[in-house]
């Protein structure tokens, strides 16, 4: 009996230790967010995460303009995107979020999901991922290619990370994104947002949500570590009955 129970915890660490979970890791809701006030005065977004992730949350760059009465519903964001690539850059206008990993599991990164919208016209023509282990001390890689946003309307973007080497397999650091925006034809009224940007917003197949998804792998020796524990219990047992 004592064997049998040795070997099913042996299995039991070892589907535990091999076997991956997919899915939603964190993520950030824009529902909540009125269009009656100023980028100064929202609220930040709700953010949920599954066990072993959290967040500082997103923010802006000091480059993203908060100023103006009006902001689209159900979205977050700023204004002010009057900037060539390279001065986008040097003013910092970029959006950044993060996620940070507990060393108590592994994880590979698999996509970004999320809504946005620029408008009026003058909202950014153009966008580029990048990401950071290090909160950009020795730089940014992009991810992908430029985008070209839309211009007064709403899109839903999918973030590939799956070919990131980077971003797999990963434990205990904290991974930064954030989001290079230029080419407004107007420094102060083209805004852009993350979320549906409208009173009701259009359906998504996951709500309005950005969302960073991941497969996730418990970390070994925490499987170990448990499976040692079972296994010696059973032993002292075994000797104490004979």
């Amino acid at each position: 009996m004592i064997t049998r129970q040795i070997k099913w915890l042996l299995a039991v660490a070892v589907l535990a230790t091999v076997g991956s979970v997919h899915g939603a890791l964190l993520e950030w809701n824009f529902d909540g967010i009125p269009s009656n006030v100023g980028y100064d005065n929202q609220p930040s977004p709700t953010a949920t995460a599954e066990p072993g992730f959290s967040t500082s949350g997103l923010s802006r760059g000091d480059g993203i303009g908060r100023s103006g009465a009006r902001t689209m519903g159900k979205a977050w964001g700023g204004s002010n995107f009057l900037y060539t690539k390279d001065q986008a850059l040097a003013a910092d206008v970029c959006f950044y979020l993060d996620i940070i990993i507990a060393p108590e599991v592994i994880v590979s990164l698999t996509s970004i999901q999320t809504p946005w919208c620029g408008s009026p016209l003058q909202s950014p023509e153009s966008g580029q991922w990048q990401y950071s282990l290090d909160a950009g001390a020795t730089g940014w890689n992009d991810v992908g290619g430029e985008y070209s946003l839309p211009h007064g309307s709403y899109d839903v973007i999918t973030l590939d990370l799956t070919d990131e080497k980077a971003l797999s397999e990963i434990s205990g650091v904290t991974v930064t994104f954030r989001l290079l925006l230029w080419g407004g034809e107007d420094g102060t009224s083209g805004r852009f947002s993350f979320g549906t940007g409208t009173t009701s917003g259009p359906a998504t197949p996951w709500g309005n949500s950005l969302i960073i998804n991941g497969d996730v792998v418990p970390e070994p020796s925490a499987a170990a570590l448990l499976v040692l524990s079972g296994v010696a219990l059973l032993l002292r047992r075994k000797k104490m009955r004979h």
